[in-house]
């Protein structure tokens, strides 16, 4: 499950689907209160659902690589962003660097995309 107040519009996020039976990546285009319930809405069909059924997508080495973050020749386990920034995989964890130092853990793609925005004022571009 994931906490929905840790959300950014922008943010892709795993969620069920009524269509197919399967989670699929979407990405939050709304995020509003309903009696007393988080809603959102995504991009894959417009509409909005509970916060129930969704969860956050885990980083792994496939995903960053399918979102354009390229890796380091030298070392595997680093993945530059640009301007200085890195995801590095140490001890199994998944942690956000800014030249050499690190930051914070980002086990999920979203914690990724928040700390790059609160950083840079700026959405890191991402096509799932």
């Amino acid at each position: 499950m994931i906490d929905v107040k840790s959300l950014r519009i922008g943010n892709w996020i795993y969620c069920d689907s009524e269509i197919n039976n399967k989670k699929n990546a979407v990405q939050v285009f709304s995020l509003e209160e309903y009696e007393g319930n988080i809603i959102f809405g995504y991009y894959t069909w417009g509409e909005k659902y509970y916060s129930n059924g969704i969860e956050p997508i885990p980083l792994s080495e496939e995903l960053l690589l399918k979102i354009g973050i390229k890796q380091d020749k030298n070392d595997k386990d680093k993945f530059r962003i640009g301007g200085g920034y890195q995801v590095i995989r140490h001890d199994g964890k998944w942690l956000f660097r800014v030249i050499g130092c690190t930051l914070n853990e980002v086990p999920y793609l979203h914690k990724l995309q928040n700390i790059y925005y609160e950083i840079e004022g700026e959405e890191l571009q991402i096509n799932l």
